[in-house]
């Protein structure tokens, strides 16, 4: 896009030192045209890709069965699970690697004052193994 806009802009200097202002106008509309079409393209595209996630967290939502150890996994992951945020990942981590690990549901949410609604999310996630 950025090379299209530098060689649009020379086309639209060159036709204005020309004064010709009906090729100068056709630059424009076709400028214009071109930076809509680009524009609707990567709405497109991201709408796309919004629905894919979209199937994607609810083909996991829908998958009940635990498939993450929190004794065990790193934050870099653990924050992409639902109900886990950034700073709730590293604080499971950190709680984890000074304090020993999870042994169970109720020791876990304790050691992390986790909140009820993201504990429903969090509870079909995870496991605990020593």
């Amino acid at each position: 896009m950025q090379l299209f806009l530098v060689i649009y802009f020379i086309l639209l200097f060159y036709t204005l030192k020309m004064q010709n202002y009906i090729y100068f106008a056709i630059v424009i509309l076709f400028g214009l045209s071109i930076i809509v079409l680009y524009y609707i393209l990567i709405n497109m595209s991201v709408k796309k890709v919004k629905k894919a996630s979209e199937t994607l967290s609810k083909n996991i939502d829908a998958d009940v069965k635990p498939f993450v150890d929190v004794n065990r996994i790193n934050w870099k992951i653990l924050q992409y699970l639902p109900g886990f945020s950034r700073v709730t990942a590293k604080k499971i981590v950190w709680l984890r690697k000074h304090n020993g690990l999870y042994s169970s549901v109720d020791n876990f949410l304790i050691r992390n004052g986790i909140s009820d609604e993201k504990t429903q999310l969090m509870l079909k996630k995870i496991v605990y193994t020593s």
